[in-house]
């Protein structure tokens, strides 16, 4: 089964889901691509490479999605949604704890509110 990235659109600014290709340097410049089924044949938007994130398949989260939940001693956190070197992360905006692991036995799941992403709402992470 294909993991489903998105990214944001080059010609309108808008999220596109599915297949992501990276094209590499073709005639000088890098293309990367997310792919979809269309109507009548496969369907292709051009995106920027930054904003590529694969779905997480933990609740309805993205990479590079901010939000903001609690850990099981009580804690409050906001942070960015990143896959680490084993398993999704958060990086946090705070320095007492600036990674914490996405994983059940960590943060309470029920308390994940998801508040926008690190690309369109970038205000969400200033302290």
């Amino acid at each position: 089964m294909a993991r489903e990235h998105r990214g944001i659109r080059l010609d309108n600014g808008e999220w596109a889901v599915g297949s992501y290709i990276d094209f590499g340097e073709r005639c000088g410049k890098s293309q990367h691509q997310i792919s979809f089924p269309g109507e009548k044949r496969q369907e292709y938007y051009n995106v920027k490479p930054e904003t590529v994130g694969e779905f997480t398949m933990i609740m309805d989260l993205w990479e590079d999605d901010v939000i903001e939940f609690r850990t099981f001693d009580g804690m409050g956190y906001i942070g960015v949604v990143k896959w680490g070197e084993f398993c999704y992360e958060v990086e946090t905006t705070d320095d007492s704890a600036p990674v914490l692991y996405l994983l059940d036995d960590v943060i309470d799941f029920n308390s994940i509110v998801k508040k926008g992403d690190k690309w369109t709402t970038p205000e969400l992470l200033n302290d």
